[in-house]
């Protein structure tokens, strides 16, 4: 755990060898185990295309994001849950005692828990860090090495999540980052900075700040990945102190025909347009039907009658400690994937992964690698 909660004060224990030891790890990495060919389910709605596999779980690359990004992490909100900032103040100040009765019913899942830790964990469990996941890291990392990706775009930049995944990937030369929180640049430069130390790679970083839908008209980039996840629409506020204007929540907030037409065509279309002709176009996005927000199926159609030359390769599943198991079900979000149509057969022999072990496959390996090291 990378946080603590000693007498009034909430900090992170993270020190530069734990990130670098992280970073490392995230480098390093192989893909394989955390990538299959397992079959999975929307949460909301039927899988109605091609299913290209799973991206399981993978925590490396986190501790890296969370050393520079976790005090703007820590004011997100939710629908469900105010941010981390807000509870823990109305703890210092007593004037709320949740914190307290949420860490006594906690203690007996976490028996081995510090009382400082313990006290995060009901911080965590109480405000939006619970709803507002991070980006696991290794997922860009995974298109970046898949498709040997040398100039890659993320439209929606937030905690730095994808930026790692860039920074840790071999074949990335040049990273482009649109982030509409002002404060966000300084720290994207400084995991820049800090990776450079470590990864031996010459990777320049460009960096606008402002909204996707305005900057991405203005440049004329060609891109070999474009990779993103945008705030899902009255889902998640990121920002409530610098330049919230340029957040997609805040513009459309409520009116899913003004998100679809104002934010998720246009950056769609600016998308394709600078995406090469061997380069794919990765999409992480979701239906909430509770608030009204059906939209994956309007985008699949409007990609398909505005975009001849563009097709969908398929979704990917990226598995997510909040959709974890319902019931025998495998739940996930999908990750869209297009491509130009002359490429389609690159992405997907690009994309091909391995099908998953049984347990008793699992089993048999583990032991069979035990026994040679013997």
């Amino acid at each position: 755990m990378s946080f603590e909660i000693k007498g009034k004060t909430l900090f992170c224990t993270l020190t530069e060898d734990d990130i670098e030891n992280d970073f490392k790890k995230l480098q390093n990495m192989k893909m394989e185990p955390c990538y299959s060919n397992q079959k999975w389910e929307f949460k909301e709605g039927k899988m109605k295309y091609k299913n290209l596999g799973l991206l399981g779980f993978c925590n490396y690359g986190k501790k890296f994001t969370n050393y520079f990004h976790w005090n703007e992490r820590f004011t997100a909100r939710s629908i469900h849950h105010r941010s981390a900032w807000d509870v823990f103040e109305d703890y210092k100040t007593g004037k709320s005692e949740m914190l307290q009765r949420a860490t006594k019913t906690l203690r007996k899942y976490y028996p081995n828990l510090s009382e400082s830790r313990l006290l995060f964990e009901s911080l965590a469990h109480n405000s939006a860090i619970a709803t507002v996941k991070q980006f696991r890291p290794f997922v860009s990392k995974f298109f970046c090495d898949k498709m040997s990706s040398e100039n890659v775009l993320d439209f929606s930049a937030g905690w730095g999540d994808r930026l790692a995944g860039f920074l840790a990937s071999k074949s990335v030369k040049n990273i482009t980052l649109i982030e509409p929180r002002e404060n966000a640049k300084q720290k994207y430069i400084e995991q820049h900075k800090f990776s450079k130390k470590h990864n031996n790679l010459e990777q320049n970083l460009v960096i606008h700040t402002g909204a996707a839908e305005d900057i991405m008209p203005t440049l004329d980039n060609k891109f070999d990945l474009i990779i993103s996840s945008p705030p899902y629409l009255d889902l998640e506020v990121y920002d409530t102190t610098s330049s919230p204007i340029n957040q997609a929540p805040y513009r459309y907030k409520g009116d899913v025909d003004k998100y679809l037409k104002k934010f998720l065509y246009p950056v769609i279309d600016n998308s394709f347009r600078m995406m090469n002709d061997r380069g794919i176009f990765c999409l992480n996005i979701g239906d909430n039907s509770k608030k009204g927000a059906i939209y994956t199926d309007l985008m699949i159609k409007y990609v398909e009658s505005n975009h001849p030359d563009i097709t969908l390769v398929g979704v990917i599943g990226y598995r997510k400690m909040s959709t974890m198991w319902y019931g025998k079900k495998v739940i996930a979000e999908p990750i869209f994937c297009f491509t130009k149509k002359g490429n389609l057969q690159n992405v997907v022999k690009s994309l091909k992964g391995k099908k998953s072990l049984t347990r008793r496959r699992k089993s048999s390996t583990i032991a069979s690698r035990k026994n040679k090291s013997d």
